[in-house]
């Protein structure tokens, strides 16, 4: 499966806890880097949104979160927790 890491870990990480007897199936899969170019998450919000003015707002915290590594701290929680 070609797809995004974070999501798929994600996935498993469902699919484990629901179905105890595919738990260890999914114990075997692996990741790894692939030349496929990375994609890219863009929030779209319609330009007659009332929230539009949120967006500069919006951009800076992920910028933020980013660089000071709660996004990071995020995605592990999400994947792993």
């Amino acid at each position: 499966v070609i797809e995004n890491e974070i999501v798929i870990l994600h996935t498993i990480k469902n699919i484990k806890k629901k179905n105890r007897e595919w738990k260890i199936k999914f114990d075997h899969i692996i990741s790894f880097d692939a030349p496929v170019a990375p994609f890219k998450f863009h929030l779209l919000i319609h330009k007659k949104s009332k929230f539009l003015n949120l967006l500069p707002k919006f951009d800076e915290a992920i910028r933020t979160m980013n660089k000071n590594g709660e996004l990071d701290k995020i995605i592990q929680n999400w994947i792993s927790g």
